[in-house]
């Protein structure tokens, strides 16, 4: 969807009008019964199952960075240890650790066997499965990919100059981003959404049934959805 947005901005004036016209597709969808209970089952699943911890891996990394720790500026002094660090980043349940891997990569802080290393290494949202219906079995798991990760890693590093592809990393700034005018209130609206969204996927991935009655009404899927609408848009 985000990918939707980005081209859609290529041929409007601002950010603004694209997610606009996003928007009106949201409304349109809705107007149609069995379109509206797809895209707020769909929508909201993966707000929480996937959106919430990704936003918690890069959240924990963001408050890291307010520490005075950069992990890109450590990276960049000590790259013999990029293997290492890939590697716990893949094996964190979820996906966020793999973005921010490919983020570094763009930005010339890791080489490319950090990247394989992280692709052996990660599980995705299916670690959390694991961990909530197997914990001891996930502890072992996720040591061997760690290890094997590790070694892949490594044994790709001698390979280095063959494999990787040709890519002429640099700096990303603000210039290379498109104009976004939303007003602050959404982002703050947003930010309280996903600290609601990460306590109902850790609930969710424990494997508990998640919902919550009020007047009738199940707000989990409202708010999710809401939360999932307010990514695409802010």
């Amino acid at each position: 969807m985000v990918e939707i947005v980005l081209k859609l901005a290529k041929n409007f004036p601002s950010l603004r009008r694209a997610k606009f016209v996003v928007l009106l597709i949201f409304v349109r969808l809705f107007s149609f019964s069995v379109t509206r209970e797809v895209l707020i089952k769909s929508a909201s699943n993966a707000f929480i199952s996937v959106t919430s911890f990704v936003a918690m891996t890069i959240l924990i990394f963001h408050l890291l960075q307010k520490t005075s720790f950069d992990l890109e500026t450590f990276l960049y002094k000590y790259k013999k240890f990029d293997i290492l660090i890939a590697a716990f980043l893949g094996v964190l349940p979820g996906c966020g650790g793999a973005i921010m891997v490919m983020t570094l990569y763009v930005r010339g802080a890791i080489s490319f066997s950090a990247i394989l290393t992280t692709l052996v290494a990660t599980m995705g949202d299916a670690a959390f499965l694991l961990i909530a219906a197997k914990p001891k079995e996930a502890l072992i798991i996720l040591s061997i990919t760690y290890v094997v990760a590790i070694m892949t890693g490594y044994t790709a590093k001698c390979f280095e100059k063959s494999i990787a592809p040709v890519f002429t990393s640099r700096p990303i700034t603000m210039e290379d981003s498109i104009a976004n005018n939303m007003p602050n209130f959404f982002y703050h609206l947003w930010m309280f959404l996903i600290i609601l969204e990460i306590i109902f996927g850790i609930y969710n991935a424990s494997g508990k049934s998640l919902s919550f009655e009020f007047l009738d009404y199940d707000i989990v899927p409202i708010v999710s959805f809401a939360g999932a609408l307010l990514s695409v848009l802010i």
